[in-house]
């Protein structure tokens, strides 16, 4: 949303005062020309949005203004979206705040408050979202048995982006179980994120409680009072929890904007680096940009990393180079074959890649075709691969060579070989004069009578010290470069296969190909001609092998978060998700362009665990910081699931949480990665808030005070 407030201020004079603010000001009000100016283009901007976008500038308070009402001087509706769009943190909302009770929950108010919550929730709620969320609950209650399955089904709801369904069928499974800590904190984070902190905080309060110094209870008190304005007490609140868990992911990026809006640049950068190492989003990352830092690979951590040879390009290998002159005559014949081996296998590599381009165009035309239709009916798609911002960070490093090692071997090596040949100059120069001495001092013996002296031994020591001399440097230098290049061409293919759609990442693929085999079968070595004289002598042989093939380099990255709801896979490139069928017979539909989370909320963390290991509940909700059998992290920001990271390197299968084996979340696996967290009956999960978004656009923003 607000980069439509800031497509719409751009139109104005007074986007540059917008720029050039690095903290936020009171913006000067724009001048009547200024409107007037403005007037035109704002109307046709207007009209051309979509039903959604004009819905959410108006739960922001926004009606957008015709061109007609800004030409009357409505400068007071174009102040205020100046204002939302230099927001880094909400304003102190009072109203909301005074209506907070006084009077801390207790077990014998708790379900009168959570009835009370439900029934002022539902106000807010389309009609189809409580007789679909009714119906919902009914099934999930009837099938599951219980309250704690019932609020992981309306976990898995939210995760699938139904927000209003996942309301309605968590304030049921609280009322039926108050005492289940587990959906109350679940279901407090999620009114926190849907705009009705002051309902959430008295839920949070209690379990703070009940369970004090439990990150994710604290790190949600934070946000909550974060969504408020309430600054103090937000920063109390996830610096208890940061204290507990120094790496937390949304506490961080919470501290973050707020030290922003201390004007501690510096403090701000350093909690945003820390939540994008546990968990990379484009949000983050553009707020890192906003701050003046640029991420770097050294900032990210990826599931995934090449292995050794994932191009197989280990397996191309040239002939030998000569050293003698007996490997000259041997080794030229080889080369020549080889040279037109690699040229051969170039020419149907080309004719594949011609292939593959005509696809790849076919698709790009076809996403900008959906790109262009979404614009317009202001539906969600997939812009990029889930993975793309974060594996160019590693293409860049490789291309500037952050290492200082890939390039710099490269180059030097690249270098020396291009003024090889200048290098040698002398020793060439030196031995075509003594081939010139040692061929008129034999000419001197030719005719009857002369001594006729067989010059070959010398011819062949000569030629012999010359080769050896210009080509066991020169393969040094060769191997070198042969060598780096081929790490360099496996790493920058591999990542791109993160960064690139499957068809256009086939077409990258061909190329890095193509030029391997024009880097292997360049040579810069010499070769000589006999004559061959003495004894035979044992010649080094080359490969002798026909050009193997490639190996069929793929996708290694794959995983899925499995709910009682439905499946969200990831891949490589993509990200689908698909209902359970049994959901689906309950006339639930995904549309994963037109539904999800939008402007609901910056970001939020799910904490999978299994409640076999962790024991019962009165543990309290599951922390960040807690590393089980079977754990798993996921997280989400408004575009939906980002990463998923098992918390442990040891297959699991308990209350229903599978996890194959892989790396703990600091670590990094090479080869096949397959994450799979099943969010079971009886699963532990916890929500772990993150803040809300600063426009105020969840659907409960328009919650007021509620009696219990």
């Amino acid at each position: 949303m607000k980069k439509i407030i800031l497509l719409l201020l751009s139109l104005t004079l007074f986007v540059i005062v917008i720029q050039a603010q690095t903290k936020p000001k009171q913006p000067v009000p724009p001048t009547q020309k200024e409107i007037d100016d403005a007037a035109i283009q704002m109307q046709k901007i207007s009209e051309g949005m979509s039903p959604e976008q004009k819905k959410m500038m108006e739960q922001m308070g926004i009606k957008l203004p015709t061109g007609q009402e800004m030409s009357k001087g409505n400068a007071q509706q174009m102040q205020q979206m100046m204002e939302l769009a230099n927001r880094v943190v909400p304003p102190l909302d009072e109203t909301r705040i005074a209506s907070i009770s006084k009077t801390p929950l207790t077990n014998g108010t708790l379900s009168a408050y959570l009835l009370a919550t439900h029934n002022k929730v539902l106000t807010q709620l389309v009609p189809l979202a409580e007789s679909k969320g009714e119906d919902l609950y009914q099934f999930a209650k009837t099938k599951y048995h219980s309250a704690q399955a019932t609020g992981n089904f309306a976990v898995g709801l939210w995760m699938m982006g139904k927000i209003e369904f996942a309301l309605y069928v968590m304030g049921k499974a609280c009322i039926d179980d108050p005492a289940n800590t587990d959906n109350l904190n679940n279901y407090a984070s999620i009114l926190s994120m849907c705009g009705a902190e002051q309902l959430a905080l008295p839920l949070l309060n209690k379990l703070n409680k009940q369970y004090p110094k439990n990150s994710t209870i604290l790190n949600n008190l934070g946000q909550a009072w974060f969504g408020l304005g309430d600054m103090p007490k937000a920063d109390a609140y996830l610096d208890s929890t940061l204290r507990l868990y120094p790496a937390h992911s949304q506490a961080n990026a919470t501290k973050s904007a707020i030290d922003q809006n201390k004007g501690n640049t510096a403090a701000a950068v350093a909690c945003m680096k820390k939540s994008i190492q546990q968990a990379y989003t484009g949000e983050k990352n553009d707020q890192l940009s906003k701050l003046g830092y640029e991420s770097n690979e050294k900032d990210i951590r990826l599931p995934f990393k090449p292995g050794s040879d994932p191009l197989g390009l280990e397996k191309f290998v040239a002939p030998a180079i000569p050293e003698s002159v007996e490997e000259s005559i041997f080794l030229k014949e080889e080369w020549s074959g080889f040279k037109d081996a690699c040229e051969a296998k170039t020419a149907q590599l080309v004719v594949l890649r011609g292939q593959a381009e005509q696809v790849a165009t076919a698709a790009r035309k076809k996403r900008d075709a959906e790109i262009m239709n979404a614009g317009k009916t202001g539906a969600k798609m997939q812009t990029q691969p889930v993975f793309a911002q974060a594996a160019t960070l590693k293409l860049a490093a490789l291309a500037t060579d952050a290492d200082g090692y890939y390039t710099r071997r490269i180059n030097n090596a690249l270098q020396k070989l291009t003024t090889y040949k200048d290098s040698k100059a002398i020793l060439t120069k030196n031995y075509n004069d003594a081939i010139n001495k040692l061929n008129k001092e034999e000419s001197k013996q030719d005719g009857e009578g002369r001594a006729n002296a067989d010059f070959c031994p010398r011819f062949m020591a000569l030629k012999n010290d010359y080769i050896k001399a210009y080509n066991t440097e020169l393969e040094q230098i060769q191997n070198e470069f042969l060598a780096a290049t081929r790490v360099k061409f496996n790493q920058e293919t591999y990542y791109r296969q993160y960064v690139l759609w499957p068809e256009d990442w086939e077409v990258e693929k061909l190329t890095t190909q193509i030029q391997w085999l024009s880097t292997i079968s360049s040579s810069f070595h010499i070769f000589v001609d006999g004559p061959l004289c003495g004894p035979e002598k044992e010649v080094k042989k080359g490969n002798g092998k026909p050009l193997p093939d490639f190996d069929d380099i793929h996708c290694q990255y794959h995983s899925e978060l499995s709910t009682l709801v439905g499946k969200i896979n990831m891949d490589c490139s993509r990200l689908s998700a698909e209902l359970d069928l049994d959901v689906i017979k309950l006339g639930l539909k995904l549309n994963m362009n037109k539904e999800g989370f939008a402007d609901q909320f910056m970001g939020c963390s799910v904490e999978i665990g299994a409640s076999k290991t962790l024991g019962s509940r009165e543990l309290g909700p599951l922390k960040a910081e807690v590393s089980v059998s079977g754990g798993v992290k996921a997280e989400f920001d408004r575009t939906g699931l980002k990463d998923i990271t098992a918390k442990v390197g040891v297959e699991a299968s308990v209350g229903g949480v599978i996890v194959p084996e892989t790396n703990s979340p600091g670590e990094i696996q090479t080869g096949d990665i397959s994450v799979t967290a099943k969010v079971g009956m009886e699963a532990k999960v916890s929500l772990i808030s993150g803040h809300g978004s600063i426009e105020g656009a969840g659907t409960l923003s328009g919650m007021n005070k509620i009696s219990f």
